[in-house]
């Protein structure tokens, strides 16, 4: 299981990204972004173009072209890693708790955890994709690990949601 925070540490002490930091330094730290059987993302976001640089984290740093911001109003709120006071590990079982209590009835097929800060604080975002097509999202405090937040929705709703 991937340590996010030691992520981030690991991807500014490359070359790769302090040359781009030199050349981009508005850009901030705003979320991690890791999924099942994938790589973590680390996005910084440019407050200038409101749009993300992300770097891939495998065992090469690949990083992505910009992309707009999937967002509310406002700009994209800086992560304080240093804040961060919950491991991915115990967020995930905190999340996986919840949906046996809540929820299990549901298969889980794939696992996608952003932490990110968003009008509810610091938070691990926690996204359980289900076989029966829906999503249990979870909001847990990445520094108590406090469920703020829960529910379910079909995967077929996204396209209708306002």
């Amino acid at each position: 299981m991937v340590d996010m925070v030691n992520q981030v540490k690991r991807l500014e002490s490359t070359q790769l990204f302090k040359d781009w930091k030199v050349d981009n330094p508005q850009h901030y730290l705003s979320y991690i972004f890791y999924m099942t059987d994938d790589f973590p993302q680390v996005g910084y976001y440019d407050p200038d173009t409101d749009k993300i640089t992300s770097f891939i984290m495998g065992s090469e740093i690949e990083t992505s072209p910009d992309q707009k911001v999937f967002k509310k109003e406002g700009q994209v709120k800086p992560l304080k890693i240093d804040e961060v006071q919950i491991t991915l590990i115990k967020a995930l079982e905190k999340a996986r708790a919840l949906q046996e209590e809540e929820y299990k009835a549901e298969e889980i097929t794939k696992e996608i955890i952003v932490l990110q800060n968003i009008e509810q604080g610091l938070v691990y975002n926690v996204t359980l994709v289900t076989a029966s097509f829906k999503l249990i999202n979870i909001k847990l405090c990445a520094n108590s690990g406090t469920v703020l937040e829960h529910n379910v929705s079909s995967v077929m709703d996204l396209g209708h949601q306002e």
